[in-house]
């Protein structure tokens, strides 16, 4: 692996375990074996390094829904969308990568908070042009009282309370929220 990209992936850890106020280069260049002032030869100060692991983290998002909607393709709408939603929530509370998203979409750094809101603003638009063939899709007896903006709307705010609740409750638990909160959300489109 590439300093470059050790310095990545080190830098998202300490960022997602520490904010960003909280993570030290000194202490990212420790871990990834060089001296501090060698990350400057791949990154031009801490806010590139952050906005890379933001970028990152928005690729890695993208890729797994894509990965998640192309695992289901085979099932019925409902049941993809289902899917899709448990892939996501697990991803978000469990990996690295979905530590980081939670952590700086909800903790921005004040003086970066306009450039990581306009970022998840345009990775919002990557996410709604992949869900929203599938929101199209759903035929209920109410589709004119919904657009598929507010399909999706519900789904994201759905997605990040289940991801939330995965970081307070046990497995099984976790389970019977997300099956209780989807029979809920689907029966709106029934």
């Amino acid at each position: 692996m590439k300093t470059s990209e050790q310095l990545l992936h080190t830098a998202l850890q300490h960022f997602a375990e520490h904010s960003y106020e909280g993570a030290s280069l000194a202490r990212i260049a420790d871990e990834v074996g060089i001296k501090k002032a060698s990350i400057y030869n791949h990154y031009q100060n801490k806010d590139a390094l952050f906005f890379s692991a933001v970028e990152y983290v928005y690729e890695a998002y993208l890729n797994y829904l894509k990965h998640s909607l192309e695992d289901n393709k085979s099932l019925p709408t409902e049941d993809r969308l289902y899917m899709i939603l448990e892939d996501l929530s697990h991803y978000l509370s469990t990996e690295t990568e979905g530590k980081f998203y939670f952590h700086f979409i909800l903790f921005p750094p004040p003086a970066l908070e306009k450039n990581v809101h306009a970022q998840f603003l345009q990775f919002e638009k990557e996410c709604d042009k992949l869900l929203a063939p599938l929101f199209q899709t759903l035929h209920n007896k109410h589709a004119h009282q919904t657009t598929v903006r507010e399909r999706l709307d519900a789904f994201y705010c759905l997605l990040d309370g289940l991801a939330t609740q995965m970081s307070y409750y046990d497995k099984e638990t976790c389970n019977r929220k997300r099956q209780s909160s989807w029979k809920h959300f689907i029966a709106g489109f029934m």
